[in-house]
């Protein structure tokens, strides 16, 4: 999973890694469920992606942000490891916790969250337009 895209947090999850200092190495990402509509989220980024509202996140260029070069997460021990990394099989997060992220995303406090993240940390200019 790390090696394919980064695993899906919570606004929560989110809050913690920002205030550890990690807001910097988070990106924006979308939650798309099958039969639901997609949310715009914060997640762990792809290396060299931090900061962005990027298409990137669907293309698969790079592993997470936080995947050390012996495969392991650096926010593991750290207890700051997000939601979907933590009950992911290694290869995808299970269909039910996409709807329950989904929803905390969809959420004012989800809303808040993207909204003071972007003012802080989004690198304008790196904003990529989907065609």
């Amino acid at each position: 999973m790390c090696l394919d895209s980064p695993c899906l947090a919570t606004p929560k999850d989110i809050s913690k890694l920002i205030t550890a200092g990690y807001g910097n190495r988070l990106m924006i990402g979308f939650i798309t469920p099958i039969n639901h509509e997609g949310v715009e989220s914060i997640t762990p980024a792809r290396k060299g992606w931090g900061g962005t509202e990027s298409g990137a996140y669907y293309y698969g260029e790079t592993s997470c942000t936080f995947l050390d070069r012996n495969g392991l997460c650096e926010l593991h021990d750290l207890g700051l490891k997000p939601l979907g990394g933590k009950i992911a099989n290694h290869e995808r997060t299970p269909s039910d916790a996409y709807i329950l992220i989904l929803e905390k995303w969809n959420s004012k406090r989800g809303h808040r969250i993207k909204k003071k993240w972007k003012e802080r940390f989004v690198k304008r200019g790196l904003v990529l337009k989907f065609l």
